[in-house]
């Protein structure tokens, strides 16, 4: 396994960009694991106000407690290993 390139959202390896954050809804739901301590770069803080995209970053569970009572317009990024 080779990672050739990291930034802002992206990285890349073995020639394969993954990373890329799930803009197109008005609310991005975050599961920042089981004590919510993923952190979350100001980077994607500024870039969801820029879009006028609702940031919640939570727990996990909780996460996934706010995406069963709304889907409709909600992506979501699930931390799962801690």
């Amino acid at each position: 396994m080779r990672f050739q390139e990291f930034s802002f959202g992206s990285i890349r390896i073995d020639g394969v960009p993954h990373g890329e954050l799930p803009w197109n809804c008005r609310r991005l739901v975050i599961g920042a694991g089981a004590h919510g301590a993923l952190p979350v770069m100001d980077e994607v803080r500024r870039e969801a106000t820029r879009r006028h995209v609702e940031l919640l970053v939570v727990p996990t569970a909780r996460a996934i407690e706010e995406l069963q009572k709304e889907l409709k317009n909600t992506n979501a990024i699930l931390h799962v290993t801690c």
